[in-house]
């Protein structure tokens, strides 16, 4: 049997973001080798999640009403495989407090990214989900070169539901380029062909919707260097087998998207 595999997800106060990537990974990887945790940089003690995050999670078929927060420690760092974070300065707090998990810890829409890329290259070898991402961890200095910056994913606290709903899909969809993979770019040939084991995560939800990788460049300038990597520029062919959630649960977020008017996927929306 595989070592399993510990992720952590870390936010500002671990009641919204990550609690809800606690609790969709949780669904997610509930079939394979995968612990899923989450904490906070300052964390609160002890409290459930945020309501409207637990509202919108629940209407998707996620009752999240057992999670408790906790505040981020270096003896909780320590014992993770990979960390996932939402914001740039969060990466840099985790690291200050534990230095040794500076190239196992990421902002979660880099760490999409990444697997996005290989993916589309064929890079990835023949393994599970947890051996996708140990994968992907042991070559992320090597693809970070590859790939555009990834977004940060805004808190949603203490602001309009709208803000909570957006927060929750960028998270999810995220979550679904980390976990189902993307078909290799036209004449690249896939690393591990039938190497996904779909059956190692959830699949109550419908499958409607194409994956859609949470990205911008620095700036418009940049388009031109992100089409150049073709692997970022090309939308994923891969139907969300695994969804979770789908764009109808987040009508608003999904009608106004955070980022309008810059660089994401490599065109000007």
């Amino acid at each position: 049997m595989s070592q399993e595999l510990n992720i952590l997800f870390v936010c500002t106060g671990n009641i919204c973001r990550s609690a809800a990537a606690d609790a969709l990974a949780s669904m997610y990887f509930r079939h394979a080798p995968i612990h899923v945790s989450s904490a906070g940089i300052r964390g609160l003690i002890n409290h459930p999640i945020q309501p409207t995050v637990g509202t919108i999670l629940l209407n998707a078929g996620i009752d999240a009403s057992s999670f408790r927060s906790q505040r981020l420690t270096n003896a909780i760092a320590m014992k993770q495989d990979v960390i996932l974070c939402f914001e740039k300065r969060q990466r840099s707090s985790i690291v200050s407090l534990a230095p040794s998990k500076v190239k196992h810890t990421y902002l979660l829409t880099d760490f999409a990214n990444m697997c996005r890329y290989a993916d589309i290259n064929g890079m990835i070898p023949n393994s599970d989900i947890a051996g996708r991402i140990r994968y992907i961890d042991s070559i992320s200095q090597m693809l970070r070169a590859h790939v555009p910056e990834g977004a940060d994913i805004d808190d949603p606290y203490g602001k309009q539901e709208e803000d909570y709903q957006r927060a929750v899909y960028e998270t999810a969809m995220a979550l679904k380029m980390i976990i189902v993979p993307s078909r290799p770019a036209a004449g690249v040939s896939s690393a591990a062909p039938g190497a996904y084991n779909a059956s190692e995560v959830d699949n109550r939800q419908p499958a409607h919707m194409a994956a859609q990788p949470v990205v911008k460049a620095r700036h418009a300038a940049a388009q031109p260097a992100v089409e150049a990597r073709h692997a970022m520029a090309q939308p994923a062919d891969v139907q969300l087998a695994d969804s979770g959630l789908s764009r109808d649960s987040f009508p608003v977020a999904a009608a106004t998207p955070r980022h309008a008017g810059r660089v994401i996927r490599g065109s000007a929306q």
